[in-house]
């Protein structure tokens, strides 16, 4: 279609298109090195001056443009990037990775979208942004092209297709055209629409009652899906909190089926099949689920097997109980994305944490802490959003510039010349971009700094990260284990005017987590460098007096604290004449960079640095924790040993990952209850014995039968025994000895009765 326009359009005004335009095919962001082929197609087919279009669909139907302006020799003049979603969170780190593995050095700029508005529409938007973008790159004059004559280019445009833009025809048909239009051209548009369609108006026309009565039902749950949970889901979410992939279903499907028959395996089951009919086949990993009616009926099964799990593991709330409800309702409309956020929800009321994620993350923490092992380093720690990768570009000498993206203000490197920048990406928003330490080298001398030879920046994951308490705490222990390793650490701490909080709760805050961070800090704080962000102008020299409000307005609980005390001091001293507040577009790297370099060293950072974690993430690593406490104890009763032992497992991970001695505790007694169970299981069965051998009654098959039960439940938990309990656990063949004790008893009294008797008569 755009391609079509394009035609259309330098047919009616020859004179404003001299540069060729070249449309290529659509890029999907899952679909690996896609991107990469595009480009290497464009350097090797095209030559002169030219402008590259690539419609790129980020995920979930997110459609953003690709521009690139090419010079006569292949250089590229410049590259930008538009995103036509209202309010948008995308983060252009996967594509800036992609296009530096084509075009190294080059950062990706962002366009205004002049034409704006919902994801579901982002499709035709990104059409109508693309061609006037193109007519601005292309026109003589600075002046733009009348709009409304824009507006019949695009309007004439639509009675036409083309498989360049086969998704913004698809978007415009009925449902049963879009299925026929799929099935002719899959490997142009490999995820039915259809499949992501809500089926309500599908099947609205039958007329039924009953499905009137449905109908009513769906309403009313779309209108508030589940008033327990207290959230207005539809405006919570988007198809981008999914986050579905390939990978990432491949691995859900790994971890319900490591996982034995309880609560979580079900949702995560019922997570993956939902999730397949939105993407595809594709991703199936079970080979068995194969037609889409095979699919269906798998979930019937699942959500039918999980209602009776709930009840089996008496979780009565009424907050899941109304979801379930709902979640069934959906269901049976085939209601898939609605599906999913109800799923989202009991998913987190069950299991706070998700483990299998946490782990995943630390799998790659050693490999980055490799990087700088050993070094000099200067470290920058902060919140997510306080500008901590801005700032290392700023130092390292990228030229920065101000920008607007979605709406949101944006200072923007621009003129990289350090090839280690192009890994530190910056975003407006405060989610997290930065998933991994990365070291920058920087020279004094490409900065016309004094120092000498180079010194390491150091980029972080920010504390309280946006994408969970899975990252936020693998990114903690991230810092950590890479701290430790280095030579030397010079911490620098950035502080960002926007997350200081109304109150200063945020920078109070900050300052626990750091105080977490470190031990003894009265002898080593002094290393602390501080260094402001994003702070208007007339705020920048309230800081040392804001330091003083918050001084003032210290808890008795908070003065009590040595390492928190410690900090806030050093940072009101140091904030005394002149608090370092940042401005990357008007300040000199080269004077800054000299002082930090200048600061005091941390030596043996691996005496000083500790594990630490944030409030908001310990306390659902301690809901989760309690949570595990109590399935113990109810699999325990229930004799389900494969759970106990799993719930455990995770325990003992936790507990060697995170050192915490509130897991240990839970840990120690959730091993020692499952220990004195079994021993009272063995008491009661040697009870039975002891009360038949005392009665001289004969044994009957019921006490047989639960003698059997307890031997066999002891049995049954050697696994447990090696791994968890040791030999606080009572041995089945504890059970076996104790009979044989007893069998020879009564055959030795035996003996002597017969013998007494001879002896008598």
């Amino acid at each position: 279609m755009l391609s079509i326009a394009l035609k259309t359009s330098s047919q009616r005004n020859p004179d404003r298109f001299r540069i060729q335009v070249h449309v290529l095919a659509d890029v999907y962001a899952d679909i690996s090195n896609q991107l990469e082929e595009r480009l290497h197609e464009a350097k090797d087919n095209y030559t002169g001056e030219f402008i590259l279009i690539i419609p790129y669909n980020s995920g979930n139907f997110h459609w953003i443009g690709l521009l690139i302006q090419f010079k006569h020799d292949k250089q590229i003049q410049r590259v930008e990037y538009i995103d036509p979603v209202n309010k948008s969170n995308y983060s252009p780190a996967k594509l800036q990775e992609q296009f530096n593995k084509v075009f190294p050095n080059f950062i990706l700029q962002s366009r205004t979208a002049l034409y704006k508005g919902n994801q579901a529409d982002s499709a035709s938007l990104i059409v109508k942004n693309l061609l006037e973008a193109i007519v601005e790159f292309k026109c003589k004059e600075v002046e733009h092209a009348n709009t409304s004559k824009l507006s019949d280019q695009i309007n004439d445009t639509e009675m036409f297709s083309n498989k360049t833009f086969e998704p913004f025809r698809l978007k415009s048909m009925s449902i049963n055209d879009r299925e026929n239009a799929c099935d002719e051209s899959p490997s142009i548009f490999p995820v039915k629409v259809a499949q992501i369609d809500e089926s309500r108006e599908s099947k609205s026309t039958k007329g039924d009652s009953d499905e009137s009565v449905k109908e009513n039902e769906i309403s009313k749950c779309e209108r508030k899906p589940c008033s327990m949970l207290s959230l207005d889901i539809r405006k919570s979410y988007s198809r981008d909190d999914f986050q579905l992939t390939n990978e990432s279903l491949k691995d859900t499907y790994k971890d319900f089926d490591l996982m034995p028959l309880c609560t979580e395996r079900f949702l995560l089951s019922l997570w993956y099949l939902i999730s397949v009919k939105l993407i595809g086949k594709d991703a199936i990993v079970d080979q068995t689920i194969m037609s889409s009616d095979y699919r269906k009926l798998e979930i019937d099964e699942e959500l039918q097997c999980l209602k009776e799990r709930l009840k089996l593991e008496e979780i009565s709330s009424t907050k899941i109980q109304h979801a379930v409800e709902t979640l069934s309702i959906y269901i049976k409309n085939e209601n898939w994305i609605s599906s999913l956020i109800i799923l989202k929800e009991i998913l987190h009321e069950i299991m706070p944490l998700n483990i299998y994620e946490l782990f995943r993350l630390v799998k790659n923490i050693d490999d980055a802490a490799n990087l700088i092992k050993d070094k000099k380093i200067i470290f920058f720690l902060g919140n997510t959003g306080s500008g901590k990768s801005t700032t290392i570009h700023f130092l390292a000498g990228s030229k920065m510039i101000k920008t607007e993206i979605n709406g949101l203000n944006h200072i923007e490197p621009t003129e990289i010349k350090n090839v280690d920048l192009k890994r530190i990406v910056t975003a407006p928003f405060a989610k997290s971009i930065t998933r991994c330490i990365t070291p920058v080298t920087v020279y004094f001398k490409d900065i016309g700094a004094y120092g000498q030879d180079s010194i390491i920046l150091c980029d972080s994951p920010g504390f309280g990260d946006t994408n969970g308490p899975e990252v936020d705490i693998a990114n903690g222990i991230a810092i950590v284990r890479a701290i430790q390793v280095c030579e030397s650490v010079k911490p620098v701490l950035i502080i960002s005017y926007k997350s200081i909080g109304d109150r200063y709760e945020g920078l109070k805050d900050l300052t626990h987590t750091l105080a977490r961070l470190i031990q003894n800090t009265k002898h080593q704080i002094k290393a602390f460098s501080y260094i402001f962000t994003k702070y208007p102008k007339n705020e920048k020299e309230t800081i040392h007096a804001s330091l003083e409000t918050i001084s003032n307005t210290l808890s008795d609980q908070e003065r009590s604290d040595t390492n928190f005390m410690d900090i806030f001091r050093d940072m009101f001293e140091k904030t005394k004449k002149n608090a370092c507040v940042l401005d990357p577009i008007k300040d000199d790297p080269s004077k800054i960079l000299d002082e930090l370099a200048d600061s005091i060293d941390i030596n043996h950072p691996e005496d000083v640095f500790q594990f630490f974690i944030t409030e908001k993430s310990k306390s659902i690593l301690d809901k989760q924790v309690t949570k595990y406490e109590l399935s113990i104890k109810l699999a325990t009763k229930r004799s389900e040993y494969s759970l106990v032992k799993y719930i455990l497992d995770q325990l003992k991970f936790l507990n060697i990952l995170l050192n915490q001695e509130s897991i240990e505790e839970i840990y120690v007694n959730c091993t020692r209850y499952v220990s004195r169970h079994f021993f009272e299981e063995y008491q009661k069965a040697i009870l039975i014995l002891n009360r038949s051998l005392l009665d001289e009654t004969i044994l009957i098959d019921e006490e047989i039968k639960q003698y059997r039960t307890y031997f066999d439940h002891a049995n049954l938990v050697e696994d447990l025994r090696k791994r968890h309990l040791g030999n606080e656990a009572i041995h089945s063949c504890a059970y076996i000895e104790y009979l044989n004790e007893k069998v020879d008893n009564l055959i030795l009294n035996s003996y002597f009765v017969t013998c007494l008797s001879r002896i008598l008569l």
